[in-house]
């Protein structure tokens, strides 16, 4: 879970992103193929984490989104995170590292950080009752729609593909049901 996960932010630092999304992780990677060479017994179960992002927009004669779907990044950070997805199906592969790759879907819930829709959308109400905002809400498309998937939920989706995850899948971490940005606010 160590990313730079904002793709406005990307768009500012992609050197940075891929930096930390891409280098990163396979910095870690080596670091646990240097280990296995003094001990063949290390052999760590890792998530790679992924983004819905990654699909980029999608037709509506091409939903649901599926493991399967093709990618169509839009961004520098979708398109770090789609080669961090083959960079550990490399690993996999080559080296047997023991690694699946999890991609949810819009997160919400407790200690989410600003610079996503929901904590965005109550920072502005907030400031607009201590009269610190004209009555006024900023947003973005409010007819798109999303995913949403509830933190905890996928908390627990990362210990029970760590108990029980097949090494080399892929698994989106989703609800199965989307919601305009409009019904969300």
């Amino acid at each position: 879970l160590a990313a730079q996960a904002s793709p406005s932010l990307s768009f500012e630092a992609p050197r940075k992103t891929f930096e930390i999304n891409l280098l990163g992780t396979l910095e870690i990677f080596q670091t646990i193929r240097n280990i296995r060479h003094q001990n063949s017994q290390f052999n760590p179960r890792i998530i790679v984490t992924g983004s819905v992002d990654e699909y980029g927009p999608v037709p509506v004669e091409q939903l649901p989104i599926t493991e399967e779907s093709q990618f169509h990044p839009n961004n520098p950070y979708a398109i770090s995170k789609v080669a961090t997805y083959y960079l550990s199906k490399q690993y996999t592969d080559a080296y047997q590292l023991d690694i699946m790759y999890l991609s949810p879907f819009n997160q919400i819930g407790p200690g989410q950080m600003p610079g996503f829709f929901i904590p965005d959308m109550c920072s502005q109400i907030v400031l607009i009752e201590q009269h610190q905002q004209a009555a006024c809400i900023k947003t973005g498309n409010l007819d798109a729609r999303r995913d949403f998937v509830d933190v905890r939920d996928v908390a627990r989706a990362y210990e029970r593909a760590l108990i029980s995850g097949k090494s080399g899948s892929r698994y989106n971490l989703c609800s199965g049901k989307s919601y305009s940005m409009k019904e969300i606010l």
